[in-house]
């Protein structure tokens, strides 16, 4: 079974200072999940639930949350996992858990997910992130190795994850509530503009207005005999490239892009031996 949220990452001009992201904070990009979706597993039959994230409205999942459960000859599964499709995407890590395996005479290891409850700060100086998967709860066992964690059972709790965008980062959570081991509700998530990481501007850098706009951008008091229109590039947070071109409006140049532009965070750039400038426009819904 599987069940995919669809969610745009909407890239939003920040302050590129520092500053602590806490789980349940609302932050710029946020989605209520109604109703609660509910993940759960029986070992017998089998069972595999899973829950999808598509943050950046490509057709592909970049995080998922899963619950299996099954049994076999050679041991059972039963847990409740996060996973990381995508390799910028990170999920904080909470610890190591391991059980005595007498069977094989050796250590079987979980990693689990951070179990943050609100206000807990989700960037903090000792944060450890990891892109591949971890764990909410974990009941699995074989060869006489039974494990028991239980990190997310009982009151709601938040997994935090960050988006790597070329060392500039996002932070964001996922509230669940985990009511029992084999048993959790998907609830809601949140997450802070991109981060965009922008070089800095020469002294001839221009001005962009109105920014952020629900209609057109134009070029505020561009000299146009003293820009070459063709080294204009604009593009989306993804790196595609947007087609457009320009119309004179006295000394301003309005920016017009061949197909409605859609909300979200594009990058306006101008590179030429005498001069480079970089802008960021973010696209509000229309009025």
């Amino acid at each position: 079974m599987k069940r995919t949220l669809l969610l745009i990452f909407v890239g939003l001009y920040m302050s590129m200072n520092s500053q602590l992201y806490n789980a349940g904070t609302m932050f710029e990009v946020y989605h209520d999940i109604d109703p609660d979706t509910l993940l759960n597993y029986a070992i017998t039959p089998y069972t595999n639930e899973t829950y999808g994230f598509n943050l950046f409205d490509d057709n592909n999942d970049d995080l998922q949350i899963v619950a299996r459960g099954a049994v076999s000859s050679s041991g059972s599964s039963a847990f409740i996992r996060v996973t990381s499709l995508n390799q910028n995407l990170s999920i904080l890590f909470g610890r190591w858990d391991s059980v005595f395996v007498a069977g094989t005479s050796g250590w079987d290891v979980t990693k689990i997910a951070k179990a943050l409850i609100v206000t807990d700060p989700i960037d903090a100086p000792d944060a450890v992130w990891d892109n591949t998967t971890l764990y909410l709860t974990d009941h699995s066992g074989h060869s006489g190795g039974n494990k028991n964690v239980n990190d997310f059972v009982g009151m709601e709790k938040f997994i935090g994850f960050r988006y790597d965008n070329n060392g500039n980062y996002s932070y964001g959570w996922i509230r669940v509530k985990c009511a029992t081991e084999d048993s959790c509700y998907v609830k809601d998530i949140s997450y802070s503009a991109l981060a965009i990481g922008i070089s800095e501007n020469d002294e001839s850098s221009v001005d962009v207005f109105p920014n952020p706009s629900a209609g057109n951008f134009y070029i505020r008091n561009a000299d146009p005999a003293s820009l070459d229109l063709e080294k204009l590039s604009l593009t989306d947070i993804l790196g595609r490239k947007v087609n457009f071109s320009f119309e004179h409006i006295g000394k301003d140049i309005k920016i017009v892009t061949e197909t409605d532009l859609k909300k979200g965070c594009y990058f306006l750039k101008y590179v030429s031996e005498n001069r480079n400038f970089s802008n960021t426009l973010v696209k509000t819904f229309d009025d």
